[in-house]
């Protein structure tokens, strides 16, 4: 995981959080501007808190590698596992690869988890209470892992007279209203923003096969591994197959698991595939979380011989997966913001540089340590926010002239960005057909990267 660290070229999604932390002059400040990132505060309160010793980017990766090794301790040293099962477990793709390596929340999440469980079976119950509370304002997306825990955790101390029931009622409004807070916080509320109020009511019936095929891919974590741009892509989309895998996998899951936490793991189960249905994600990171509802049930438990070989069974192709993607990282680069940016140095310009795309402009202004000129705003920015304007469609030619023009009135000459992304070809040819510029390229990324929209292009432009 250290060596994955060491190779690792943080991108654009790790160093917006690290931009607004850095950018926020207190916590005040701080939480007005992570609405632009719509993520709960505490993850902020986090980053922010350790950027107060120094505010570098390895301060920034050591924090969240701190928490990837504090998990591994945790289930290496804490936790009676056979040993098979602890090899496999730390070198799943999640915790080698997805959550360990890349500077994310994710981390935090399983940390939150897997502390809380190691507290409750020490019956540290209050202060196991207060981890999952604390946790569940890290990412929306994980609240229901956070209440199905807490509820298996409100249904023991009852069954067990260890808290009385007024103990527990009062427990169950604080987390409630930690839930609602999780809601809130994880909104904008901006009147210049961007805002995608999720539907309560998801259409079941237009997105079940993209949710359950992306869900089974989530267990697995198999990947196509013949291309460089494997992150996010899958191996394959045969519905009948991921449905059969599916099924197969809560059937043998509810019949292995323990009786007691049956009745949790289902409803966990159940919560955490309608949260994936009104709040869609891309990667495997957005639909790992139904597998995490088996696993954290799965250390909380009594662990046949059975239900051993059947974690194996999931945990064996994550392991080879976790293993690919180290290799993979170390041997490309993950992102080309940091070799763009060292270009752009060499310009020795104090124009700031623009670019299309705007949200892939945050790691090159990480590195270029100066502000861009994002196009959709029209404004300096040392990370962008995202408003209303950011949905313009650059690929229509009177958006892309109206903002470039803005662009080089304001400065007389410029540079522009582009990442190699599906529109990417279409600005480029209305560029050189241009009557209004004069675009010439002065840089290609050399080396293609594992994030397909972070491979750059850089213009010289001006006025003819």
């Amino acid at each position: 995981m250290w060596v994955g660290k060491y190779y690792h070229e943080p991108w654009r999604d790790e160093l917006h959080a690290l931009s607004i932390c850095n950018a926020a002059d207190n916590i005040l400040n701080l939480y007005a501007l992570r609405g632009y990132e719509a993520h709960p505060f505490l993850y902020f309160v986090i980053i922010y808190i350790t950027q107060l010793f120094s505010k570098t980017l390895i301060c920034f990766m050591v924090t969240h590698a701190a928490a990837s090794i504090l998990c591994m301790y945790l289930l290496l040293y804490k936790f009676e596992l056979p040993a098979y099962v602890k090899i496999l477990l730390v070198s799943n793709y999640y915790f080698l690869w997805e959550f360990g390596v890349i500077n994310r929340s994710y981390i935090f999440i399983l940390l939150a988890l897997l502390f809380s469980i190691h507290l409750f079976k020490q019956n540290k119950n209050l202060l196991a209470c207060s981890i999952l509370l604390l946790g569940s304002q890290i990412h929306m997306q994980a609240l229901p892992l956070f209440a199905g825990l807490f509820a298996y955790y409100v249904w023991h101390l009852l069954r067990n007279k260890i808290f009385s029931l007024q103990k527990c009622l009062m427990l169950t409004i604080l987390f409630a209203l930690s839930a609602f807070a999780c809601y809130y916080s994880s909104g904008v509320h901006f009147a210049d923003a961007v805002v995608e109020k999720p539907s309560l009511i998801p259409d079941f019936l237009a997105d079940y096969k993209d949710i359950f095929t992306k869900i089974n891919i989530g267990n697995w974590s198999v990947f196509n591994m013949r291309i460089i741009g494997f992150w996010n892509l899958f191996i394959f989309w045969n519905w009948p197959i991921h449905l059969a895998a599916f099924l197969f996998f809560v059937i043998l899951s509810i019949t292995l698991l323990p009786k007691k936490s049956t009745v949790f793991f289902t409803a966990t189960l159940l919560v955490s595939i309608y949260f994936l249905f009104i709040i869609k994600g891309w990667g495997y990171r957005h639909y790992c979380f139904v597998w995490f509802a088996f696993f954290m049930f799965y250390m909380l438990g009594t662990k046949t011989k059975l239900l051993n070989i059947f974690i194996c069974l999931w945990l064996l192709p994550q392991a080879l997966a976790g293993a690919f993607a180290l290799y993979r990282d170390v041997q490309l680069p993950f992102s080309n913001s940091k070799p763009t940016a060292a270009f752009l140095k060499t310009l020795q310009t104090n124009i700031p540089i623009a670019g299309i795309a705007t949200y892939t402009l945050d790691g090159i202004g990480f590195y270029l340590q100066k502000p861009m000129y994002y196009l959709g705003n029209n404004e300096v920015n040392n990370f962008v926010r995202w408003t209303k304007q950011n949905e313009i469609d650059f690929t229509k030619e009177a958006n892309l002239d109206k903002s470039l023009i803005t662009y080089l009135n304001k400065y007389g000459s410029g540079f522009l960005v582009l990442g190699k992304d599906a529109s990417a070809f279409i600005i480029e040819k209305k560029l050189a057909e241009s009557t209004i510029f004069d675009a010439t390229k002065i840089y290609t990324s050399p080396q293609e990267c594992i994030v397909q929209d972070e491979n750059f292009i850089v213009y010289a432009l001006k006025l003819k």
